[in-house]
């Protein structure tokens, strides 16, 4: 695999990540903001805080994949065709993005389910 092929991996996946970030960080501003105006008496709370928890932890697994690809990068010698991705920061770039989309989901189910059911409880 070519240097450049190297470098466009890297761009692609701090793209995917940072539309993760906004997209979590825009729903944790949306909950705070519109649930109290939506839902007088909002039935499982629950949900609200693991949605909110999951969002959390999406955006902090995306800052771990933002600092492992900062060391990744700076382990990248461009000289080098035969990039090793087995480093110790590759390895923790790839379990940080997997805790991203693993907050992300929670997050987005936990929100759907929330509205669901309050959107039920309203008839």
């Amino acid at each position: 695999m070519s240097q450049q092929s190297n470098i466009e991996e890297v761009k692609f996946l701090a793209d995917y990540v940072k539309h993760l970030t906004t997209l979590s960080t825009g729903s944790i501003l949306v909950i705070a903001t519109f649930l109290e105006k939506l839902f007088a008496r909002p039935h499982w709370k629950w949900a609200v805080i693991a949605a909110l928890v999951g969002f959390l932890i999406s955006v902090l697994g995306a800052v771990g994949v933002f600092t492992a690809l900062t060391f990744v990068m700076s382990e990248v010698n461009l000289d080098n065709k035969d990039f090793d991705a087995d480093t110790t920061s590759a390895s923790a770039g790839k379990l940080s993005l997997s805790v991203t989309w693993i907050g992300f989901c929670m997050g987005l189910l936990s929100l759907t389910l929330f509205t669901i059911k309050n959107l039920m409880a309203m008839d």
